[in-house]
């Protein structure tokens, strides 16, 4: 098969990403030429300065006496066309704060950056007067460009990629990890002199941090209540941090306002937690050692804060001195139970982990390779799918643990659930009233108990007649494991309880529970976090462009997990560039697979069964043209042959109308042999 694949025009394997593009391993990508004139600043010509930029050693740069936008552009312009795409590389160095990005043409805009790093953009040029490549600095950027470059992609099989503007998509990573999109919400997060205020207090830069940096700032007051605060918004569970360490005095206190002020005070010579917060709002308080008398302290909430607070603190429940400082670094608002890793902010917020329009390429079930996953749009319909806060009262002991390492990592407040064994009613894990009657109902969540243990779990309705799902049962493993099961409402439906039932042959003392998840569809889909109220997690898109030459002669490969029997699964689609002409592999019923041409109408139906797979087994099919005869093969064997005409094929799109994990896709611009096709898909 080496050959074959040698001929392959196009080759994706999960592998590689950036934002809004997943990358194949062939077509190899083919750029044009450099459209920037002296990229590498060796000279001080060829750009045009905005207030603050200046050129020198090497490179561009901005010393922050700008006031407002500034920019930086090529004298002579760059000669882009509007529509077409462009690879941009450049390095940001000397970072000391503000933000920076680049725009191709009058709107091709790229994304912010506040940090140093090289970065590598694509973006569509969008020129109406204005063909040329620009740097926008804003009011606060400090710091030096080099290395520019911009080239027009002129050969790509890349799939562009779009979810929708939300960080409510995850993925099992290469470590067997939840992995979110995370967000800092706070501006200039260790730039402690621009967005944030003093009150009779100053900060002082280029202390020795935590993390081995100068990055650090000294925090002194001058009289009592001293203090400095950002304004930031948010709503619902969330946590704020910062890493502080003592100096001449050993107490930080941190707070965030109106409302309920969750607050908290930390010992920063010994590494503990003084008063805390009494208010039902307040969740915790935690101060992790992060070596050198450096502590990481952060307090976690369920309130609609506007405002957050970093107080020098002479001792617990005491900031009444006038004089007396600290060391603080790094500071960060972010949703959910936990402060996670540290994300740096300029003048606008900072996100990581699964953003937008990342492909996610996901390793659940253990996987050494990633598929590709896809999924349709769906909403978590409970309001708190992580905490106390997700659990209605019931008979149950249920509290915070912060001692369990939840399955993304990191101790964010797991519940914990006791008082079970031999327990008579059921336990509620999560409740949901937004339902309609007569629709199907998934539930599902994480569970980890004592190994041996074992517990029941069912989804019930509330009101009326008490009606449920099945009766499941798992035994504990002493890891995370999933637990899923469905519903179909009654026309009289007013609410659904997901639950954990206690009966007599239960046997378990202590449950722990996370990730709980109900939502409106036949099967679970992947975790959708929510931190206070429903949470929609859009539907993912990957669509390539990639023409071929010859639209008599083709042979199309795909390797994918069987999804969720249901009518309308995930569909593959080889299509011309409207989407009128089209060859297609998608899940047409429960239990059928369908390969069909829309040009002229003809299918052929594979069921589950007559293909000796289930739900969650490989699945691996080629579709041959040749003279206008499609021919199928399925998992090593040659199946049917039916008409199909000749289109101009111009694009690969994957749809996922239910859940699609694509280990592999393949286009070969000729018709492989039998015994090819037949090597390919064997299992």
């Amino acid at each position: 098969m080496s050959s074959a694949l040698a001929a392959a025009s196009l080759i994706l394997k999960p592998e590689g990403y950036s934002e809004g593009r997943l990358q194949t391993l062939k077509p190899i990508e083919k750029l044009g030429s450099e459209l920037v004139i002296n990229g590498g600043f060796n000279t001080d010509s060829d750009w045009t300065k905005g207030t603050g930029w200046t050129i020198s050693g090497g490179t561009a740069n901005c010393d922050g006496t700008q006031t407002s936008t500034t920019n930086l552009n090529n004298t002579a312009g760059n000669g882009l066309v509007n529509g077409k795409t462009y690879r941009v590389v450049y390095t940001i160095s000397g970072y000391a704060g503000g933000s920076i990005r680049i725009k191709l043409g009058n709107t091709g805009f790229g994304v912010y950056h506040s940090s140093n790093g090289t970065y590598t953009q694509y973006l569509v040029a969008g020129v109406t007067t204005f063909p040329t490549a620009q740097f926008n600095a804003d009011a606060n950027f400090v710091g030096s460009i080099d290395n520019v470059s911009v080239k027009e992609i002129t050969t790509s099989g890349d799939f562009t990629f779009t979810r929708g503007s939300n960080l409510s998509a995850t993925r099992v990573n290469s470590a067997g990890l939840i992995e979110k999109g995370r967000e800092n919400l706070l501006l200039q997060s260790n730039q402690f002199d621009t967005t944030w205020v003093s009150v009779t207090a100053s900060v002082t830069s280029g202390q020795e941090g935590y993390d081995g940096s100068n990055d650090a700032w000294l925090l002194s007051k001058s009289a009592a209540s001293g203090r400095i605060y950002q304004n930031a918004s948010v709503s619902g569970v969330a946590t704020y941090s910062v890493y502080a360490k003592s100096n001449d005095l050993d107490w930080l206190f941190i707070i965030g306002t109106p409302s309920s002020y969750p607050e908290a005070y930390f010992n920063l010579s010994n590494g503990t937690i003084g008063n805390t917060s009494n208010h039902q709002n307040f969740i915790g308080a935690n101060i992790k050692d992060v070596g050198n008398g450096w502590y990481r302290c952060s307090i976690t909430f369920n309130d609609s804060l506007g405002q957050f607070r970093i107080y020098p603190a002479d001792g617990n429940n005491d900031f009444s001195g006038t004089s007396g400082s600290i060391y603080i670094q790094d500071a960060q608002l972010e949703a959910g139970m936990a402060a996670t890793d540290f994300i740096e902010t300029g003048a606008s917020t900072g996100k990581a982990g699964i953003l937008e329009n990342t492909p996610r390429l996901d390793y659940s079930g253990g996987a050494t390779e990633p598929s590709l996953l896809l999924e349709p749009q769906r909403t978590n319909l409970v309001q708190y799918s992580e905490g106390v806060l997700s659990l209605p009262q019931g008979s149950a002991t249920k509290e915070n643990d912060f001692t369990q390492v939840s399955p993304t990592g990191y101790k964010e407040g797991v519940v914990k659930a006791s008082n079970l064994q031999g327990a008579t009613g059921d336990r509620v894990a999560a409740y949901t009233s937004s339902i309609t009657g007569g629709n199907a109902y998934s539930s599902s969540m994480y569970i980890k108990g004592t190994e041996g243990e074992t517990v029941s779990y069912q989804i019930k309705r509330s009101g009326g007649t008490y009606a449920g799902s099945d009766v499941k049962n798992i035994t504990f493993d002493g890891t995370w494991q999933r637990i899923e099961a469905t519903f179909t409402s009654l026309p009289d439906n007013t609410g659904v309880l997901m639950t954990i039932i206690n009966s007599s042959e239960d046997n378990a003392d202590v449950v722990y529970i996370w990730g709980v998840q109900i939502e409106e569809g036949s099967y679970a889909t992947s975790y959708i976090p929510t931190y206070g109220s429903s949470a929609t997690r859009s539907g993912d898109n990957a669509v390539a462009t990639h023409t071929i030459a010859d639209t008599e002669t083709l042979t199309y490969f795909s390797e994918f997990i069987a999804p969720p029997q249901q009518s309308g699964g995930g569909e593959h689609r080889l299509e011309n560039s409207s989407g009128s002409s089209r060859i297609r592999v998608y899940q047409n019923n429960s239990t059928t697979i369908r390969v069909r041409t829309d040009v002229p109408s003809s299918n052929f139906d594979y069921t589950y069964s007559s293909l000796g797979i289930s739900v969650g087994d490989l699945v691996k099919i080629c579709l041959r043209v040749e003279n206008g005869v499609m021919t199928a093969f399925i998992n090593g064997v040659k199946k049917n042959t039916f008409a199909a005409a000749t289109i101009n094929f111009g694009k690969l799109h994957l749809i996922p109308q239910s859940i699609m994990n694509v280990d592999s896709t393949i286009i070969f611009p000729t018709a492989l042999t039998d015994s090819d096709c037949i090597t390919l898909t064997t299992l």
